[in-house]
């Protein structure tokens, strides 16, 4: 005999639904058309930028060759200290004289007119002679004419020492450095001294400090030696003269 009907797995489920109605409809539940939302509160911090029209140029100066397989560090050995890149200056008398300094100018990267803050000279330095003392006092100059803004100590009160070969650094501070006109002007002057006529070496040289905008730090695109009293200008390799 065959008979017709509805499997019994279905019909459980029908059966289900069919109880599930009735007890809705004899409950009096109505339905309804309502929406739920939620709102959450945020905090959003937004701060205005501003975008500076014009040409500026600078060059690289921590530079990574690779050309030969090996990575080589050919970067500017004022841009970084403890990174192998050291500067040796030439001899320096053991008391101090105008002619003799260490004369940096600077890169010039900045839009103009802007406040800066913060601004220092950060300095790593040894003496070449493991026995010797190196001290210096800092002229801050304007590139263009060379004029005397500001000097940082004396030599009776130097701004930094380095007593033999062990590196000592120094964040030395430009408060006459008060806006990027003169930043982008800038030229420092080290007046130095060797107290056994050694010379002395650089491993650091930068000048950094901030905007209302961002913060910033210029590099060395000239360096002149004078620290013999014969002056040598040598430009950063990749800046050109």
């Amino acid at each position: 005999m065959i008979r017709l009907g509805v499997p019994s797995a279905p019909r459980a489920i029908a059966m289900s639904i069919a109880v599930a109605l009735a007890f809705i409809v004899a409950a009096g539940v109505t339905s309804s058309g309502a929406v739920f939302t939620d709102t959450r509160a945020a905090t959003v911090t937004v701060s205005a930028g501003r975008i500076f029209t014009g040409t500026r140029t600078s060059s690289g100066f921590t530079v990574q060759d690779t050309s030969g397989g090996a990575t080589v560090n050919r970067s500017s050995p004022y841009a970084a200290d403890g990174d192998g890149r050291v500067q040796a200056t030439s001899a320096w008398q053991s008391t101090y004289g105008a002619g003799h300094y260490l004369q940096f100018d600077f890169s010039s990267p900045l839009p103009g007119a802007l406040a800066t803050s913060g601004v220092a000279l950060n300095l790593d330095v040894a003496s070449s002679s493991p026995s010797g003392t190196f001290c210096l006092y800092v002229e801050v100059r304007s590139a263009s004419s060379n004029a005397l803004l500001a000097t940082i100590g004396s030599p009776a009160s130097p701004a930094l020492c380095a007593t033999g070969t062990t590196f000592s650094a120094a964040s030395v501070p430009l408060a006459v450095v008060a806006g990027t006109d003169t930043a982008n002007d800038l030229r420092i002057r080290i007046v130095g001294q060797e107290s056994s006529g050694a010379g002395s070496q650089i491993d650091l040289a930068t000048v950094s400090g901030s905007t209302p905008y961002a913060a910033f730090t210029l590099y060395p695109v000239r360096v002149t030696d004078a620290a013999n009293g014969n002056p040598i200008t040598t430009p950063w390799e990749l800046q050109g003269p």
